[in-house]
This record gives structure tokens, sequence and C-alpha cells, in this order.
């Protein structure tokens, strides 16, 4: 039997916390993740490896896999663990086909779909100490995306390309389609948006998006 398997994990060196277990054979543990949440952990923290448990079958490595999973999100509430799933899927050296990952896109999007699944993402982008409101996450992602880095840096839309997203977008989330759909504002949040209105901070030249015009006449 081929125990070539092992299990590893991710985790931030300062802390010691789990964001990450995943299960793979050679230099798969090293590979950065092309899940996002992983992206900005890594991004933002002095993040390192670990092999966990080796010399297993690929099955065996699948159910450890699983096990570390569920041993942190029960344990450990509060690692902020970036697997999106329970652990257990995929087959070493299986490239996913084009219908696959049509099939893995409906997946994500039902899930999103899951009331505590959405709460819970939502809550991670929101806390005020998590990654996403941090300094260095900013400045990271600033620093990504400024100028040629952007990959819509010159980019310019041509008036077809205009008219074809217009048609795209219209109606898009009217109705139901609108994710705010059903929601009402209570007397707390109303009363906050009045306030955020009249404070001279927000208004005229004192606005962070504010620019200077010049009028010249011809």
């Amino acid at each position: 039997m081929n125990k070539e398997y092992y299990v590893y994990e991710w985790f931030i060196e300062d802390t010691n916390e789990v964001i990450y277990v995943g299960k793979g054979k050679g230099n798969r543990a090293g590979k950065i993740k092309n899940n996002k949440f992983f992206k900005d952990m890594y991004n933002t923290h002095k993040c390192n490896y670990r092999i966990v448990k080796d010399c297993m079958s690929e099955s065996d490595a699948f159910n450890y896999e699983k096990f570390l999973i569920k041993h942190y999100r029960k344990n450990f509430p509060n690692y902020r663990l970036t697997n999106v799933t329970d652990g257990g899927e995929g087959i070493s050296g299986w490239k996913s086909s084009e219908d696959f990952k049509r099939k893995q896109h409906e997946i994500q999007k039902k899930l999103w779909e899951n009331k505590e699944y959405r709460e819970r993402i939502i809550g991670i982008r929101r806390d005020e100490n998590g990654v996403y409101k941090s300094k260095e996450f900013r400045e990271k992602i600033s620093s990504i995306v400024k100028k040629e880095n952007n990959p819509n840096y010159r980019n310019y839309w041509s008036d077809e390309q205009k008219n074809n997203m217009r048609k795209k977008m219209l109606g898009r989330y009217e109705g139901k389609n609108n994710p705010n759909y059903g929601n009402k504002w209570s007397d707390e949040q109303k009363a906050r948006l009045s306030e955020i209105r009249r404070n001279p901070k927000y208004n005229n030249e004192n606005h962070g998006m504010a620019k200077r015009v010049v009028c010249m006449e011809t």
C-alpha cells in the first residue's frame, strides 16, 4: 500500500493559531492555497507550515484531515480556520474539468445561501479585531492593486462595453434579487445614518473622496 501521504497545517508563528489543515504528498504542504481567506491571512501575518502526521495512505490522510478540522472547529472556536469545507475532498494528480468547476461554483453559490455560513463569513469580515480591519491588511492589499499591479490598470471601457454591462446589470438587483430585500432598518440604524450625514466631517470638501474641481470658462 502506498504510504507517501501526510497531513499538514498552516499556522501563525507568533500565536501558533492554526489557519489551514490539508492533506498532500511531496511539496504540496508549502504551496500557497487559492483559498481567498487563506491568502488574506497569509498576506497579513507571519505564517508557516508543519507536517502533523506522515507515512499514511491517501484514505487515512483524508480521514485524519477531516478529524483535525473538526477538532479545531469544536475545541478552538477562536481559530480563524480558512478551510471552506470539512476536508476529505480531492484525488491526488486529478485536474478539474470545466464541468467540475461549474458544479463547484454552484455548490459555493448554494453554500452562500446558507444563512449560518453567510453570517459567519460576514462576521469575519466585519470583526473590528479581525484581519480584514487591520492596518497591515489594508496596506498590503493597497500595495498589491496599485498602478501596474492592478489588472485593470490603464484599461478603458469602450461605449459598447459600458452598454453591455448596463444591460447586464439592469434589473439584476431588483425585488427579491436585491441582497437587502426584506431587510428593514432599526431606529438605531436610522439615527446613526442621520448623525453621519449631519457630521461636517463627511460633508462637502471634508469628505474623504472629495476632489477639487476648477471651472474654466471658454
